[in-house]
């Protein structure tokens, strides 16, 4: 466990620090301390590149797909022939460097004072190194890039060569590579035109192979020595554009090179003939600025972002290992986070790597929108705008199905189709719909926003009503409808009838769009007439809805007490996890049928009902099924750790909860599950935010009335937080046996520890219950 484990890196609050350069973490490393603005994503790969490392060298855009082939099936209904997968862009930080006609590369050189870190604070990175000349001088190199936040098309990087003592000739051969392919080796990147210009100008254009979108990078590089100008040659050669610089050193002399790239899509522009020129004029605004302006806007821009957020741990031992694995997981979660524009959303490895095809999951509604919710409620807001956007695909979807309204897939692309080609979860993971539709609510309750629902938030909760009613089947020996042949959230079990997850999110699902539509009618009656009749929603529908959920099966043990996982989970073979053979994930020992067999689960499933829907369940009940079903839980998916955390601070189970919290804020940093090498795990990166503020800050919002019943872990002095709540931004200070609340303006009604107040500038102090 994460808590018995020394950290991986140096200990510090706001970076993470590669001490020396560490080969064998090198692919771990590009995505550790990958970069990224919300449309751009760049892996912390050498620019310069490292001989005999392996490497997954990915730059990314948001939104930007393409299809190849699913080869390995004949064509089944329901499967996507041609699945789409986040496109590898064309390489545009590689550099290739000789230092007096040797190439540098740490791959092979023997370097000094090396150190790279990761600024989470200010949101760039940094690389420092010594290395020797053949002629027996040293030279010192400082390495910078940042994916610019406030102008999210532009990448920029400083390059700065001293010569301590003895003069060197370097050379930089700075290019943008469309030789290209994906880490599975598939080449989306096709139609290249390199072109090479004036004054260190070079360009690529270039379109993705299935999908048409056309690509735009335009670069500039500048150099001086000493503030003196230097000659950039560029050309075009293939599939390459680059920009060379060749320069001598004096000694004590230092050489600074400074490159901008400017990346866009058709998807970014009204007319394609316009592309090369905005991605043009882009690279221009940003060479005006120059290097020490855009280094400056970035830091601003994450001073803001880290006001609005404001979480803080004073650790009782001073470690700090905590707070560092807490701000890691907020700045990723962050900078993946699309930036304005809700045509995107966040891939389970955000902008960070490939696997899983970059494609967007249920995590998003079940984990990152409690964080955005109440910390950025306009990312929340686009979010689910997203949803709104991509409508037209679950209803194709749904289509193929032979159902109707809309289903959500399993796997989103970026147009809203599905992109999974395991049918077990791409046809049988229907949660997925219930969860689009919880986030919808979900953001209502947290912002208040109805013109969310007027544009486009109530056809979410409609249509996917319509699914429901189209996918149940009436039992007439159980008068109930039930829902058969489904995949709920374990994932260990497929094909499951009437997965309790599953039934009461889908239940909720319906009776939330007649909530929606009631506060439509009574608050914007115009809105709702208009939504009624652009989905052709009349009366006997209504009442469908009303009908399906009312008489919905929802497995029930009443001797027990307990929330059944499905019907027929009790039949299975109880199995003690212990006794469960080492070798990693249950599915990597054991034949996938054999876990299929037991009452072993993957991850939480009946207990992410009991979090999500926690103004359902009472107290006595959420132990009941924690305690049943939290010892048969492997945690093989990372989802899984946050949610026992959070529930178990609830139910006062402090060393449990703390021990699950550890594990989730540090699952990436310590690489827990072997595989961050791949990208981090941007739903538990957005859980370790949840372990703090729902479970030990005891955030509720179930009822429309903001709610806080604090408990302070007894690793921890003092914690605090901030979100927002209606627009109004609420401060949460927890210290000393008592919770502290205010708001920088404004008022907002809640219950704190029990207390009903009204939170105002004026400190409200409550003391904590027992």
């Amino acid at each position: 466990m994460s808590s018995t484990l020394p950290p991986r890196w140096p200990v510090h609050p706001w970076r993470l620090i590669e001490p020396e350069f560490r080969r064998d973490d090198y692919r771990l490393i590009e995505g550790l301390f990958a970069l990224s603005n919300g449309y751009l994503g760049v892996r912390a790969s050498f620019e310069e590149g490292a001989s005999g490392v392996p490497s997954l060298r990915g730059h990314y855009a948001a939104g930007v797909f393409s299809g190849r082939p699913n080869s390995t099936m004949i064509r089944l209904k329901g499967r996507p022939a041609m699945p789409r997968e986040m496109v590898n862009l064309p390489e545009f930080s590689a550099v290739c460097i000789t230092l007096d006609g040797v190439p540098l590369d740490l791959g092979v050189c023997e370097v000094r004072n090396y150190a790279r870190t990761l600024h989470m604070d200010e949101g760039f990175l940094e690389r420092r190194f010594s290395v020797s000349t053949p002629a027996g001088g040293a030279v010192e190199c400082v390495f910078t890039r940042l994916l610019s936040m406030r102008r999210r098309h532009v990448a920029a990087s400083r390059f700065a060569f001293h010569a301590r003592d003895r003069a060197a000739r370097l050379s930089l051969a700075f290019r943008i590579d469309g030789d290209v392919c994906n880490d599975n080796g598939f080449r989306h990147i096709v139609d290249v035109e390199a072109a090479g210009g004036e004054g260190g100008v070079h360009s690529l254009a270039c379109r993705t192979a299935e999908s048409g979108i056309r690509l735009s990078l335009v670069s500039q590089v500048n150099a001086t020595v000493d503030g003196r100008a230097v000659a950039i040659q560029s050309s075009a050669a293939a599939c390459t554009a680059s920009a060379v610089c060749e320069v001598r050193i004096p000694a004590g002399a230092t050489l600074i090179v400074d490159r901008i790239v400017a990346v866009a899509s058709s998807r970014d522009v009204d007319a394609p003939e316009d592309l090369a020129g905005f991605c043009g004029a882009v690279c221009l605004e940003a060479l005006a600025a120059g290097w020490e302006e855009l280094l400056a806007e970035q830091r601003r821009a994450w001073r803001g972002i880290w006001s609005g957020i404001a979480v803080e741990i004073e650790e009782a031992d001073g470690s700090g290992a905590l707070t560092q694995g807490l701000h890691y997981s907020i700045f990723q979660m962050r900078q993946n986070a699309p930036n304005a524009d809700p045509s995107v959303n966040i891939g389970a490895k955000g902008l960070t790597g490939e696997h899983y095809c970059g494609t967007y999951f249920w995590d998003t509604e079940a984990f990152m929108l409690p964080m955005f919710g109440f910390v950025a409620p306009e990312v929340a807001r686009d979010l689910v705008r997203f949803r709104v956007r991509n409508l037209p695909g679950a209803r194709r979807k749904a289509a193929e199905l032979g159902l109707g309204g809309a289903a959500y897939p399993f796997m989103s692309d970026a147009d809203g189709d599905e992109a999974c080609t395991l049918w077990q979860f791409g046809l049988m993971g229907v949660h997925v719909t219930a969860a689009v539709a919880w986030g919808v609510w979900f953001t209502w309750c947290v912002t208040g926003d109805l013109d969310l629902i007027a544009d486009g938030g109530i056809d979410v909760m409609v249509e996917t009503c319509r699914f429901w009613c189209s996918r149940v089947q009436w039992r007439a020996d159980l008068g109930q409808y039930v829902i058969n042949a489904v995949l709920g959230p374990d994932e260990y079990h497929q094909g499951v009838h009437n997965s309790f997850y599953t039934n009461i999110m889908a239940q909720e699902n319906l009776l939330k769009a007649l909530r929606l539509g009631d506060l439509l009618r009574e608050r914007r009656p115009g809105a709702w007439r208009e939504a009624r009749a652009r989905l052709s929603l009349s009366d006997d529908e209504l009442a469908r809805f009303r009908e399906v959920a009312a008489r919905l099966r929802l497995p029930r043990d009443e001797a027990r007490g307990l929330d059944v996982e499905f019907d027929g989970f009790e039949a299975l073979e109880p199995y003690d996890l212990k006794a469960c053979p080492p070798g990693g994930a249950l599915p990597a020992v054991w034949s996938y049928d054999r876990a299929m067999r037991t009452r072993l689960l993957r991850q939480g499933d009946v207990i992410v009902a009991n979090l999500l829907l926690g103004d359902r369940f009472d107290r006595e009940q959420v132990r009941r099924d924690f305690e049943y079903y939290e010892p048969m839980t492997t945690h093989d998916s990372s989802l899984s750790f946050c949610h026992h955390a959070i529930l178990a601070a609830q139910l006062g189970k402090a060393e449990m909860a703390y021990d699950y919290f550890l594990r989730t804020a540090r699952l990436d940093l310590d690489d827990l599950h072997g595989n961050s090498w791949m990208g981090v795990h941007t739903a538990c990166l957005a859980g370790a935010w949840q372990c703090v503020v729902l479970g030990f800050g005891g955030v509720r919002w179930f009822d429309g009335r903001l709610s806080l019943d604090p408990r302070l872990p007894e690793q921890w002095k003092s914690f605090s937080f901030s979100l927002f709540w209606h627009g109004v931004r609420v401060l949460v200070n927890v210290a000393g046996g008592e919770v502290c609340v205010q708001t920088d303006g404004g008022e907002v009604a809640a219950t704190v520890a029990g207390r009903a107040v009204t939170l105002g500038p004026v400190p409200v102090r409550v003391a904590m219950a027992g």
